[in-house]
């Protein structure tokens, strides 16, 4: 080696966010740490211990790249997308008999989550929500029709 012994994980990855606080860096990768955190020697469960014991939040994901956010003094509003999902639904006026994918995706963005996932769980996963053809037995164009309780 270098002569130096070689750090922790955890004194290597807090070393690693405090230069890149320094580097004026808030927001990054999660790839990116467990990159850097490699090509320094550790393994993937040495990164993500390290990561688990720092103030680290996930701040967005998209198009599956989780990034966090490694300022501790900055504000995030992320939330799991299932959460996100029941927020949004909760949200909507009992008057409201289907969901309109532009709000929602525009809802989606801002909240730093992938239209894909959020879609997939809007419908698929969370039971609240048909999704109907607009037209015909379109595949494609489709109508969110929300599910509503009877009362009993």
């Amino acid at each position: 080696m270098n002569g130096r012994e070689k750090l922790s994980g955890s004194k290597w990855f807090t070393r690693h966010i405090q230069q890149l606080l320094a580097d004026g860096i808030q927001y990054i990768s999660a790839g990116a740490v467990y990159e850097a955190g490699f090509a320094a020697g550790y393994s993937k469960s040495d990164v993500g211990n390290a990561a688990h014991n720092q103030p680290i939040r996930i701040a967005a994901v998209k198009n599956g790249i989780t990034w966090w956010c490694i300022d501790p003094n900055e504000t995030v509003t992320y939330k799991p997308v299932r959460e996100f999902i029941g927020d949004y639904l909760d949200a909507l006026g009992r008057d409201v008999a289907e969901v309109d994918p532009t709000h929602f995706y525009g809802a989606a963005d801002a909240a730093g989550i992938d239209r894909h996932t959020a879609r997939k769980v809007l419908v698929r996963d969370s039971g609240r929500v048909e999704s109907v053809p607009a037209h015909g037995q379109s595949k494609v164009d489709r109508i969110w029709l929300l599910k509503r309780e009877e009362a009993s």
